[in-house]
């Protein structure tokens, strides 16, 4: 009896010295230095109205003096509008009303957030919830390379409606989104989201995909 004890005590033991010398990894907010690039491929498919906001193609976007600016790589998809800005998102930007990232990251987070956005299906100013969840580490391949990534999933929905340009009301978008965060590219490496109208459950109205293809410096070490 007292060898068992003994034994199981020693695996008590063992287990705890594994457990802290390997705790929840928690990863900081990153920190950007001027020069820094990544280029990022989207896509869009799928969605029911197309308008000049829709972005597809090879994106730059670029860190210098503490700002974030996105460029398309080819003078014929620079036409794109106002959605070149969810580029910016693919880093971590802590004045961002959406907020697909809240840092310090560790897998089991959530947080919730509520912001304003104009419906592209509606064209009407809307409120929005979100409700987002750090599921799990991956392993993450892309044009730029593979990379340990936190998974983290997230459900976007209008809070409520408002009225439209001619009348009615707007909104209703329903966003599913699932995305890789990268420690190592201090950025998002993957990104997908899908989106539904209330009123045509299970249709799908809209998709966007975005991934790293490269990411570097623009200026020597």
């Amino acid at each position: 009896m007292n060898k068992t004890l003994s034994f199981l005590s020693s695996v008590g033991i063992l287990l705890l010295v594994a457990f802290n010398l390997y705790p929840q990894e928690q990863v900081p907010a990153p920190v950007y230095k001027d020069g820094e690039f990544w280029h990022f491929r989207a896509a869009e498919k799928d969605f029911l109205i197309q308008t000049t906001r829709a972005i597809g193609g090879d994106y730059e976007v670029f860190y210098s003096g503490g700002k974030v600016e996105v460029k398309a790589l080819k003078e014929e998809e620079a036409k794109t509008r106002e959605d070149i800005g969810h580029l910016r998102r693919m880093l971590n930007l802590p004045d961002d009303k959406w907020q697909l990232l809240q840092f310090p990251l560790a897998v089991g987070k959530k947080w919730s957030t509520s912001f304003q956005v104009t419906s592209r299906l509606r064209g009407a100013l809307v409120n929005r919830n979100a409700e987002t969840s750090v599921t799990g580490m991956e392993q993450i391949t892309t044009p730029a390379g593979t990379f340990r990534a936190f998974k983290i999933e997230r459900r976007d929905y209008t809070a409520g409606r408002t009225a439209g340009p001619r009348g009615g009301t707007a909104g209703g978008e329903i966003f599913s989104l699932t995305y890789y965060y990268s420690p190592d590219t201090r950025a998002i490496v993957k990104y997908y989201d899908e989106r539904q109208e209330p009123d045509r459950i299970g249709t799908t109205i809209g998709k966007r995909e975005i991934e790293l293809i490269k990411f570097g410096s623009k200026l020597p070490n």
